[in-house]
């Protein structure tokens, strides 16, 4: 929903959407796709999974506009097809920072110019996510936002957030750094 309200053009040309790293079953795949559906009546989606076996699983879930197709960093698209959003929730959280930028960048590569890319982490029962937005500029990634969502029903620490924060600010989470003096503040 946020993704819509975001950048409600996006996904008004043609174009597709992939959803990288769906996990053991394509339920979020599928909601997306659900969600997306009743804005953008013909959109078209790709749920990308690296591990085949996940995949051939997936296939009797395919529906009209909804394909499962193998791949990963390399994004499983056809030479006619143009990526125009593209989410990788928990999909980089085991990274370095540097290979997680480098991500960024071969993803990147692949999107059409103005693409956006939500790439993010959430805490397992996914009650605390951060989400950075990123924009293909010019070739190259470019931040254009940072998401902070989070369920209220319990206790709540603005700092509940730094575990699941973007490689380049988790541990930048200390005295006389930006980000720090952002959760301060909050």
């Amino acid at each position: 929903q946020f993704l819509m309200a975001f950048d409600p053009g996006r996904l008004k040309h043609d174009g597709i959407v992939i959803d990288l790293g769906y996990g053991r079953t394509p339920i979020t795949s599928i909601e997306w796709f659900e969600r997306l559906k009743t804005v953008y009546p013909n959109v078209k989606m790709v749920g990308a999974e690296r591990d085949a076996d996940r995949v051939e699983a997936a296939q009797p879930l395919a529906q009209p506009g909804l394909v499962f197709r193998k791949g990963d960093f390399q994004l499983p698209i056809e030479s006619h097809e143009r990526v125009q959003l593209l989410r990788a929730m928990n999909v980089l959280r085991q990274y370095d920072e540097s290979a997680a930028m480098s991500a960024h960048n071969q993803l990147i590569a692949q999107m059409e110019e103005g693409a956006l890319l939500a790439e993010g982490t959430c805490d397992p029962p996914g009650r605390t996510m951060v989400v950075q937005l990123l924009r293909r500029h010019n070739g190259s990634p470019k931040p254009v936002g940072l998401l902070f969502a989070r369920g209220f029903h319990d206790e709540f620490d603005p700092r509940s957030f730094q575990a699941v924060l973007p490689k380049h600010l988790i541990r930048r989470v200390k005295a006389g750094e930006p980000i720090a003096e952002f959760f301060d503040a909050w």
